[in-house]
C-alpha cells in the first residue's frame, strides 16, 4: 500500500480519520468518523483533547497524531499508560508512522485509523 502518494500525484488531498467502529463488522457512517485536521491530541480531558476517550487509564493528553509530508504519525506523550499500534507498544516520545487500517490502543480504549488520498481535478483547489 502506498502512503507517500502526494509525491507521485501532485493534485491530491490526504483524508484521514479515527473511528471506534470495527472494520468489516460495523457499517461506518459519517457520524462515526473523526476527521483528522492538523494536530490531534488524544486523551481524557475535554479541555485538552480533540479525540476524547473516557477511561481512568487514559491521561488528559495521552497521544498525538499529525500529518507530515503525506505521512500520518502517532506519538505517545503521556507520562504513564501505554499506546499500541496493531498490538505493538510504541516508545514514548518517538514518532510512529501509521499504516491505514491499523488498530490503535490508548490505555484500555481501542479505535482504528484510516487514510486515503483523494485525487482532484479542480483548477481552483491548490495543494501548497
Amino acid at each position: 500500500m502506498l502512503f507517500r502518494s502526494q509525491s507521485i500525484f501532485p493534485n491530491t488531498i490526504p483524508l484521514a480519520c479515527l473511528t471506534h467502529k470495527i472494520p468489516g463488522k460495523d457499517q461506518l457512517k459519517t457520524q462515526d468518523l473523526f476527521w483528522i485536521e492538523g494536530d490531534v491530541i488524544i486523551g481524557s480531558s475535554p479541555e485538552n483533547a480533540d479525540y476524547l476517550l473516557r477511561s481512568s487509564l487514559v491521561m488528559s493528553e495521552h497521544a498525538r497524531i499529525w500529518e507530515e509530508g503525506g505521512i500520518y504519525k502517532l506519538v505517545h506523550i503521556g507520562a504513564i499508560g501505554s499506546v499500541k499500534v496493531n498490538g505493538k507498544a510504541i516508545n514514548k516520545d518517538e514518532p510512529y508512522e501509521l499504516p491505514s487500517g491499523c488498530e490503535i490502543q490508548v490505555g484500555d480504549c481501542t479505535f482504528f485509523f484510516y487514510y486515503e488520498t483523494t485525487l482532484y481535478e479542480s483548477k481552483d483547489l491548490r495543494v501548497a
